[in-house]
């Protein structure tokens, strides 16, 4: 009798065993159906975005990857967006994250104007706006002196440079002063801003009586004569001063003061002037 039911439950026993693995390889079966579907799936869709990527002009696609990036975005959404790039419904704009786009931005603008950037802002590259590189463009917006050393302009360049400087828990810091030469085109130009005559060594002064423009060539004509005689020259070298804080932020040097020169100068009366700026313009 105890033989029986001992062959009996061995007999459920195997049998149980084989429903589940049956019931294991069926389970195994199905998640592997839907793990494939779910590659299939996913492979389908890179195979679009490679399509829509590489078969159009997809603007700002670096930004876009790179916002894509940093929201986590899934495949659709990413086609979902170059689709609507594409169609110039979505214009990625983290301009921040990417440094170059600032530096070809910036000269393109300077050498080639407002029309330039815009017409570039509209292509597939999409670069930046005028207005989105303005910040970066203050150092290239300075004050350039004309003639002597003037408190106004270098007063116009401190202002410009460092009026977004935080001084935090330090408050107050040491200033460097450095002066230096830097090379120039050695040729004249028009400060369209002032409508002066710039160009010229600092003792300019001494011999014109303006540089303004004006509405004719009288000042034309009498820069002319002046450099044609030598009592005037045309810069080949710009003096240059800059400030440097001591502090842990905003340490470098900024200029202050950008003014042709032929080295016949004098260097303390420059430095004097600087010092009255900054002191003004803190106080």
């Amino acid at each position: 009798m105890l033989g029986s039911v001992t062959i009996s439950w061995t007999r459920n026993i195997e049998t149980i065993n084989k429903k589940l693995q049956k019931e294991r390889t069926k389970t195994t079966t199905t998640r592997t159906r839907k793990y494939l579907t779910r590659v299939h799936k996913r492979n389908k869709a890179f195979r679009v975005l490679l399509d829509i990527i590489s078969s159009n002009d997809v603007p700002g696609l670096p930004r876009l990857l790179s916002t894509a990036k940093k929201e986590g975005w899934g495949t659709s959404k990413i086609i979902s967006k170059t689709s609507l790039a594409i169609q110039g419904k979505y214009h990625p704009r983290n301009y921040t994250s990417l440094a170059i786009d600032v530096d070809l931005a910036t000269p393109i603008y300077e050498l080639g104007g407002g029309a330039a950037l815009h017409a570039l802002n509209k292509a597939p590259i999409s670069l930046l706006t005028r207005h989105t590189i303005a910040p970066t463009r203050q150092q290239l917006s300075l004050r350039i002196t004309v003639g002597d050393v003037k408190l106004l302009d270098i007063m116009k360049n401190i202002e410009m440079l460092f009026k977004t400087v935080n001084v935090g828990e330090l408050g107050r810091v040491l200033i460097t002063l450095s002066q230096d030469e830097v090379a120039g085109d050695g040729r004249p130009c028009y400060l369209d801003e002032t409508d002066e005559i710039a160009g010229l060594c600092e003792h300019a002064h001494n011999e014109l009586d303006s540089f303004k423009m004006g509405r004719d060539l009288t000042s034309v004509k009498a820069v002319v004569k002046a450099v044609r005689d030598g009592r005037v020259h045309v810069a080949k070298e710009f003096s240059v001063a800059a400030f440097a804080r001591h502090s842990d932020s905003n340490y470098g040097a900024k200029p202050v003061l950008l003014m042709p020169t032929c080295k016949h100068g004098s260097w303390e009366i420059a430095a004097l002037n600087l010092q009255r700026a900054w002191v003004s313009q803190r106080d």
